[in-house]
């Protein structure tokens, strides 16, 4: 027992690198650094985001990281990364081929993903060689639920300009006006799910009917809005809608 004590609590003077399990072998994954804290980088292997892939659909995701030394790499990894987009969780992100061996031993990565049991000591892969570094316009929440795709985010809608005849009856009595914002679901056939004002106008006749009027309009977001975190085919949108009165003269209309 003292034997296996002295081993451990030696472990990293004797292999301060750990301890060669494989390879070398070819790997291909995602590399995610976020908040440019390479302590907190991830990678996440292609066989993991093909399982999120199959999952996706069934409303689950799988976290599948594994621990990476780029030691050896990392000026080129620093390199791609700069050209790679910074995206709306603060994350930058690269496709890799790359050669490695597997490893067993520390690495700050095994004690951040084994906090809870203390471990110190595991498995990963020390990166030997970079075959090919692809920089990425989106992080790794957009990568894997856009089927490894990074569309560019559509333009956003424009407001929704209202007449005389678009408005509700008591705010037209009254002459108000006002901007609503809404935040909508859509479906996959364009069908609204779930709509509610975020941002008031101030007025609440005009906040009640903000969401009847996106309905009416639903075909000009067509494509447009978020699917990060919702069911296949199905987007959030927010959308201000605009409630103007016609004020120019009769005779001008």
């Amino acid at each position: 027992m003292g034997a296996l004590v002295l081993l451990v609590a030696g472990f990293p003077l004797l292999f301060p690198r750990g301890i060669r399990t494989g390879g070398p072998a070819p790997y291909e994954g995602l590399f995610v650094v976020p908040d440019d804290d390479w302590t907190h980088a991830t990678f996440q292997s292609r066989a993991a985001i093909e399982e999120n892939e199959r999952l996706r659909p069934k409303g689950m995701l799988r976290v599948g990281e594994t621990c990476l030394d780029t030691s050896a790499v990392r000026a080129e990894l620093e390199r791609a990364l700069a050209h790679a987009r910074l995206d709306r969780f603060d994350e930058r992100a690269v496709w890799l081929r790359m050669e490695a061996t597997s490893q067993f031993g520390i690495l700050a990565c095994i004690r951040r993903h084994s906090y809870q049991r203390g471990r110190r000591y595991g498995t990963f892969y020390r990166v030997t060689a970079l075959r090919v570094v692809r920089p990425l316009p989106c992080g790794s929440m957009t990568f894997i639920l856009s089927n490894r795709r990074c569309p560019t985010p559509p333009p956003p809608p424009k407001p929704l300009r209202l007449g005389d005849s678009d408005y509700p009856v008591e705010a037209l009595r009254r002459g108000a006006e006002g901007r609503v914002i809404v935040e909508a679901l859509i479906g996959p056939h364009e069908e609204l799910l779930e709509c509610k004002p975020v941002t008031s106008s101030g007025d609440a006749a005009l906040d009640r009917s903000a969401c009847g009027i996106f309905s009416a309009n639903i075909l000009a977001y067509a494509g447009k809005g978020s699917t990060s975190g919702l069911a296949a085919g199905v987007r959030r949108i927010r959308a201000p809608i605009r409630f103007e009165l016609d004020k120019s003269p009769p005779g001008a209309r």
